[in-house]
């Protein structure tokens, strides 16, 4: 186990302490090889829908200019992203981010990892617009950052942390994460709680559980997870069922015993996460096994060797490889599962498929399915004029395909009138709107039929409404070059809230 030495104390301020507001890590390594850096960053209040939209597409050309490639999500309280690309690109990326809005970027912890190999950098950029950073479920009503109790520790304080009889550390991570990697204190320091989730949307549940309430009653609590994202919004969540359980709001189920303490006595996270904590501690600290990573490196693993924590699902032989995209076997979970290479290699797939379950389906274990999800209060809403726009002689018409011809639109309106391709301010490219002068009893017509029926063009839904009453100018009859090659769109895909490749 790792102590607090003279070598520590040197390594806390590269690695140890938040890189918030200060200058990004120089380049290590071979400069051919390419770096990964992971991130989030939340902003309170939200993005209103416009704002939303315009964010993603500045950051998606962010990452483009700078050819990053990569997954992330991109919501209206912020985006949470794990990129990678060159060196240089990297760094430059983050200055851009935070030169771009640094009141935002600027606090962000960039975790800059150089020398990946080849074969860990991502392939293509995925950045999903979604309406929560965490898939808590919980929509507008998320906790609010700013009300939160919770305070941050670094590294070396969180280590120091976990050696508190009085102290209680839980893993908000999901179960299969925590089966081959979690936090093992001292025998005589804090106490492991592990929620037992199969995902995100089982955290709120799981906290709100009397059972869960009585044993944080009172208690100093240290939460942690792979790179902080997830910490952020259950220690808010944690924070705000305290402070209504405190004034007496708390479900009926809930103990006298725990509507008294009013709930924890501190709530504490590592920044930075895992992450952090194992480039603090190289030779693991109070770690054990492997980190599960949400990249192409798939583990972060400590110096220090260590024997598997997990078992293969099929033969229990030791294991702490997720490889093959392997999930549970029953239909209502299917998170993955860890199946050694010796099954891999002598199991039939359809078998390993319809046998292979995770340690929480073995054990019958139904977790917080079943626990009330909890009532929170929701922000103070964004006030935006949302008044329906006066009937305009002219048709507004977006999500049209890149390749749209004018007939064809018009056809599809079923209207005569004058077509004006929306173009790029910047680029002067086609992104999929245009708008059509075709008078104020047709633009009225069409708008009111697309409130019943949906009206489609090659199968896409098309957003119609009044255009705007000033004139409009650009191009007319030819449509533009488009804003980016159809065959682009073929390489995104999607991820579920529960996804392993989701979030951090």
């Amino acid at each position: 186990m790792h102590r607090l030495g003279e070598s520590k104390r040197e390594m806390r301020p590269l690695e140890a302490q938040s890189t918030a507001f200060k200058a990004l890590p120089p380049a290590r390594g071979n400069p051919k090889q390419p770096s990964l850096v992971l991130f989030y960053a939340y902003r309170e209040p939200a993005w209103t829908a416009a704002e939303h939209s315009r964010a993603l597409k500045t950051f998606i050309k962010l990452c483009e200019e700078h050819d990053l490639k990569g997954r992330g999500r991109c919501a209206p309280e912020g985006v949470n992203c794990t990129l990678t690309g060159g060196q240089q690109q990297i760094r430059s990326f983050c200055t851009a981010l935070r030169e771009w809005d640094s009141q935002l970027f600027g606090p962000v912890d960039f975790k800059i990892t150089d020398g990946l190999q080849k074969k860990e950098a991502f392939k293509r950029l995925t950045i999903r617009k979604t309406e929560e950073l965490v898939g808590y479920g919980l929509g507008q009503a998320q906790p609010q950052l700013a009300t939160s109790k919770a305070t941050h520790l670094d590294a070396v304080e969180y280590h120091k942390a976990l050696e508190d009889p009085d102290a209680i550390v839980v893993d908000v991570r999901n179960q299969y994460e925590t089966e081959i990697g979690r936090m093992k204190p001292p025998a005589t320091g804090a106490k492991f709680l592990d929620p037992k989730v199969r995902n995100s949307h089982e955290i709120p549940r799981w906290l709100n559980a009397p059972e869960t309430r009585e044993r944080l009653a009172g208690k100093r609590v240290l939460m942690y997870c792979t790179g902080g994202i997830r910490c952020e919004r259950a220690s808010a969540l944690l924070s705000e069922l305290s402070s209504s359980c405190a004034g007496g709001a708390c479900p009926a189920q809930a103990t006298q015993d725990a509507v008294a303490s009013a709930g924890p006595k501190e709530i504490v996270m590592v920044r930075g996460g895992v992450e952090r904590y194992l480039r603090t501690f190289p030779d693991g600290g109070y770690w054990a096994g492997a980190n599960y990573l949400f990249d192409r490196r798939f583990e972060q693993r400590p110096l220090k060797r260590q024997a598997p924590l997990g078992s293969c699902a099929l033969c229990g032989t030791p294991c702490d490889l997720y490889r093959g995209r392997v999930v549970c076997a029953v239909a209502t979970c299917k998170v993955p599962v860890l199946v050694c290479q010796p099954c891999r290699n002598r199991v039939s797939p359809e078998e390993v498929a319809s046998k292979a379950k995770c340690r929480l389906c073995r054990d019958n274990f139904a977790g917080a399915r079943r626990i009330e999800k909890p009532e929170v209060a929701k922000a103070a809403p964004v006030v935006v004029d949302k008044a329906p726009r006066a009937p305009q002689p002219r048709l507004f018409v977006g999500n049209l395909p890149f390749t749209a011809e004018r007939d064809e639109v018009l056809a599809a309106l079923d209207i005569d009138g004058r077509l004006t391709w929306l173009v790029d301010r910047e680029t002067s490219l086609f992104y999929g709107s245009a708008v059509v002068e075709c008078g104020i009893d047709a633009a009225t017509k069409v708008v009111a039929r697309a409130k019943l029926y949906p009206t489609k063009l090659r199968g896409r839904k098309l957003r119609l409404g009044f255009g705007p009453s000033e004139a409009v100018e650009g191009p007319h009859g030819q449509r533009p070059p488009c804003a980016r090659p159809a065959s682009v769109f073929t390489l995104t895909f999607e991820f579920r809230d529960d996804d392993p490749w989701a979030g951090a």
